[in-house]
């Protein structure tokens, strides 16, 4: 089973909610390049080279008591103070 339509779904509902916030996904419309965001976690950050990708959906997965969440909202903490816009689903 697909999760492709779920996902869809999920973003057709953020684009009515948060309208020019969300941006077109990749390869449609116009999207400038832009660095991914750094997550401020110094291991984390060497593991994803580049950052986290911008305009995308991004899974965090682990094991339960990894330490997920913690390193989630840092790097949503850090990616707000540098004056990003992010969206915790």
């Amino acid at each position: 089973m697909s999760a492709a339509p779920d996902l869809l779904r999920l973003r057709g509902e953020l684009e009515r909610r948060f309208g020019a916030a969300i941006l077109p996904r990749p390869g449609q419309g116009t999207q400038e390049a832009r660095p991914g965001l750094p997550t401020g976690v110094g291991a984390l950050d060497a593991l994803v080279p580049g950052g986290i990708p911008r305009g995308l959906l991004t899974l965090w997965t682990g094991q339960a008591g990894g330490g997920r969440t913690a390193a989630l909202l840092r790097a949503v903490v850090h990616a707000c103070a540098g004056g990003a816009r992010v969206a915790l689903v």
